[in-house]
């Protein structure tokens, strides 16, 4: 099947033993939590945005702080249209191969320069590929950080995987509460333009309502 081998939704064991790390919300109120991970870019960015307005709906954007020293206009606009802006490292390096000196670079510098473009504070951080480390987690604690993995991943940047796969295998598995990645920085992320109006949809006429993380 088209779903072999790919971890969709995380380990329990994982999240019960990492419990500091935020993989869900529990909620009673129908709300889910959209997350766009590796832009802004400038070729996927604007387009689901306007998806995102036309939805009257939130999400929470992680950046990288290369791809934000690129585009800080797309990174003004996130914030602008009242959506929330998270870091996901300046390069998007694999951190738990790397120091805790480079791991701190990593993170902070990126902070940093978001903090300058959007003059707000962030206070939330995704580890690239979800894979954290002791010296992630005490830098993160350090600079008060709150470290957000998901709860579903759509395999959106997967071409192995079809679109009506991905939006059928979503639509039954992901639950009020989730956090759920897609992607906007992708080199696939053509697709999630394409998939996210339908999958919004079809969410919404369960009763879903999309919001920002807090």
């Amino acid at each position: 099947m088209e779903r072999e081998m790919r971890f969709f939704t995380p380990p329990a064991l994982i999240t019960r033993f990492f419990p500091q790390i935020l993989w869900k919300i529990s909620n009673q109120t129908n709300q889910m939590f959209l997350t766009f991970d590796d832009g802004p870019d400038a070729r996927y960015t604007p387009a689901i945005l306007k998806i995102l307005e036309q939805e009257n709906s939130l999400a929470t954007f992680f950046v990288t702080g290369s791809n934000a020293e690129k585009n800080p206009s797309l990174l003004g606009e996130i914030v602008a249209q009242g959506h929330t802006v998270g870091i996901h490292s300046y390069h998007h390096k694999r951190l738990i191969l790397h120091s805790k000196q480079a791991v701190c670079h990593e993170i902070i510098a990126s902070k940093q320069l978001v903090e300058q473009v959007i003059q707000q504070q962030v206070k939330l951080f995704r580890p690239p590929y979800g894979l954290f480390s002791p010296q992630m987690l005490s830098v993160c604690c350090q600079h008060d950080l709150r470290i957000v993995n998901w709860s579903y991943l759509t395999y959106d940047f997967d071409l192995n995987l079809t679109d009506q796969f991905i939006l059928n295998y979503a639509e039954k598995s992901i639950a009020s509460g989730d956090i759920i990645v897609f992607h906007d920085g992708h080199r696939h992320s053509f697709r999630t333009v394409n998939i996210l109006p339908v999958f919004m949809r079809r969410m919404k006429n369960k009763g879903i309502n999309f919001v920002a993380l807090p």
